[in-house]
């Protein structure tokens, strides 16, 4: 009877398990690389879908052929808080065409409504004309100081046309810039605060036109 082969003891194979080992990791960072691409994509997606919405607010109150940029990625932040009483930078979009300013539009928020603070946007053209006022939130009472709204009466239409260099000037000769304004009656608090608020934004827009000038042309220089 032949000899019996000595017992063996069979242990796994290292390389087998070394080879699973990196496939996994393999598959799991595949894994990480598309959830990463899927957030940025929708990351993106929404954040182009806020430019639309931003740009379509923009080019309602602008006039049409004055601007051949995109005025809702051409914005700087202003900080001002002693001269326009805001807590916040104010949003300046700059609207051209070819790097030469046409129109601004300040995005803004006075604290002075009756119920709050009441978000404005205020668009001023190159020459220092008012061009549109709109309000963009509030929580003025209904009925009364929603008056303001631009659907619900058309108390923002007396802006139109006045000039930055009038209320840059009655704001420096302390004259009264509001007494040529029509208020509600009802909601003195809420349309005063936005006839100052107006006038600020203004005001600083007479000032500082040049710089805005400057700043569009500086960013479209750096566009690729």
């Amino acid at each position: 009877m032949p000899p019996l082969p000595p017992e063996t003891e069979h242990r796994p194979h290292r390389a087998g398990r070394w080879q699973a080992a990196l496939l996994l990791a393999l598959v799991a960072a595949m894994a990480g690389i598309v959830i990463s691409l899927v957030a940025q994509n929708t990351d993106q997606r929404i954040f182009d879908n806020r430019q639309q919405r931003v740009l379509a607010v923009l080019a309602d109150m602008l006039p049409s052929g004055s601007y051949n940029n995109n005025p809702a990625t051409a914005l700087i932040e202003i900080n001002a808080p002693g001269q326009l009483q805001t807590r916040a930078p104010v949003i300046a979009y700059l609207a051209g065409n070819d790097g030469v300013l046409s129109t601004v539009i300040y995005a803004f928020t006075t604290h002075d409504g009756y119920s709050g603070d009441i978000g404005l946007l205020v668009a001023i053209n190159a020459a220092g004309e008012l061009l549109a006022v709109r309000i963009s939130r509030h929580h003025e009472t209904p009925g009364i100081g929603a008056r303001i709204e631009r659907g619900k009466s058309d108390w923002l239409q007396q802006f139109r046309g006045i000039s930055s260099a009038v209320a840059n000037y009655e704001q420096s000769h302390d004259q009264a810039w509001s007494a040529q304004f029509d208020q509600i009656s009802g909601a003195t608090i809420t349309t005063s605060a936005v006839i100052a608020a107006v006038q600020r934004i203004s005001s600083y827009h007479q000032q500082h036109v040049a710089f805005l000038r400057s700043e569009l042309h500086r960013l479209m220089a750096d566009q690729p």
